[in-house]
């Protein structure tokens, strides 16, 4: 199962760095688009990896976002 996270004032590419950075797998879900027109600055997220997994990783996806913010 995917969600698909949209942000508001941070670049999806700048955390997708970020996240990374931190082994959390994310991919900007402009990645997914072909053609011209504008992209969704979302994040496409991998739920059935959650299960069982790391309990931090959302934690750690929240710091690849606020570092990500700052950068900008």
């Amino acid at each position: 199962m995917h969600a698909v996270a949209d942000l508001e004032d941070v670049d999806a590419e700048h955390v997708f760095t970020e996240a990374a950075a931190r082994n959390i797998e994310v991919m900007p879900l402009s990645a997914y688009y072909y053609g011209g027109g504008e992209k969704a600055n979302a994040l496409l997220l991998d739920s059935a990896r959650a299960s069982g997994g790391d309990p931090a990783g959302m934690w750690r996806l929240a710091a690849a976002i606020d570092a990500a913010r700052r950068s900008q």
